[in-house]
């Protein structure tokens, strides 16, 4: 089997073993990995895949923004660019409503969460208050 067809198969085999996992586990993935192709004498290969399977996972990564109210597409567009620049993610963000939030957005994905809600702020500011 020549290198590139073995990359791209360890690539999205490490990417199916990875999903879903905790930081702490998806290094002991990568270090399993890592034991079995240096077994193999083919440990060369190691960057090449986690840099692969990294930049995959990074492409699959989507986000949701929940507004307040309706939102126009130009604003809509704008802020999931914005975000997905700063969260690691795709551009296509779902976009859902809830009008609970007062006014604002909550955007969040599988690792990190923005509050930008008046009701977020409200809360803040009662706990800052206790």
């Amino acid at each position: 089997m020549n290198s590139k067809k073995a990359i791209k198969i360890w690539t999205a085999a490490l990417i199916a073993e990875c999903a879903g996992k905790t930081a702490a586990e998806q290094k002991k993935i990568i270090l399993r990995l890592k034991e079995i192709l240096k077994a193999k004498k083919r440990d060369y290969l190691l960057a090449k895949i986690v840099t692969g399977a990294l930049a995959e996972m990074k492409k699959r990564a989507r986000f949701e923004i929940v507004f307040a109210r309706e939102q126009s597409e130009e604003t809509r567009k704008k802020l999931e660019k914005k975000l997905a620049a700063r969260l690691d993610a795709v551009e296509d963000a779902e976009v859902k409503i809830d009008s609970s939030l007062i006014g604002g957005f909550v955007a969040a994905t599988d690792k990190y969460l923005v509050d930008a809600s008046v009701k977020g702020q409200i809360e803040q500011l009662r706990k800052l208050k206790m």
